[in-house]
């Protein structure tokens, strides 16, 4: 079966206001397919696929132990070379409303491993990040970087699903202008277990 696009999100509400969202996007090279003859099954397309663009990010507001809130942007993609073989470029970003300030990087890894654990899950691993979904009730993200300043920031974080999947649009797909249709879906109400986000020697513990 030929894709050429397909995401997914996962959105957290959590108490004092604090939201996650993880979405995944693929674009798989290869001729059209109708909307009838693609059928989104997990936990198989919750991995990366072969011969793909593809790319998982996360983004949004997370609060910590002292009351702090934080934004978190994170992603990571997998990119077609020579030889069959990817690379996993990526990116991240932290903003801090207090001091208006955002941080951001993006980091090229030539080298990484884009596979599944023993429940069939995705586990991606790069130079510079990481998204693991271990087991069914923890996913694992985690990222590094220096800014164009070499301050030093980093995020990590273990997170919980609580719901089932939500499927957008027609059975996961939405239609696109190029008549190639894109997926999506999502996993709400996600609820997070442990976490830091470092910004230079300060370093944040998640809640």
């Amino acid at each position: 079966m030929e894709k050429r696009m397909k995401s997914r999100g996962l959105l957290l509400v959590m108490a004092f206001s604090a939201a996650l969202c993880l979405a995944q996007n693929v674009r798989i090279t290869g001729g059209p397919l109708t909307m009838t003859a693609q059928k989104i099954v997990f936990p198989k397309d919750h991995c990366f696929h072969t011969n793909t663009n593809e790319w998982v990010y996360f983004s949004g507001v997370v609060e910590t132990r002292a009351g702090k809130e934080f934004g978190v942007m994170f992603t990571t993609f997998q990119i077609p070379g020579i030889g069959g073989r990817f690379s996993y470029p990526s990116m991240l970003g932290i903003s801090d409303p207090e001091i208006s300030r955002f941080y951001s990087a993006r980091m090229n890894a030539h080298n990484g491993t884009a596979g599944k654990t023993l429940y069939g899950f995705p586990a991606i691993a790069a130079e510079t990040s990481q998204f693991i979904w271990n087991r069914p009730d923890n996913l694992h993200i985690a990222s590094s970087a220096n800014i164009s300043d070499m301050t030093r920031i980093s995020m990590e974080m273990d997170i919980k699903p609580t719901r089932d999947i939500l499927l957008h649009g027609e059975d996961g797909f939405i239609p696109m202008g190029d008549g190639i249709p894109s997926g999506y879906f999502s996993l709400t109400n996600l609820l997070p277990t442990s976490g830091t986000l470092r910004i230079g020697d300060r370093q944040h513990t998640i809640v």
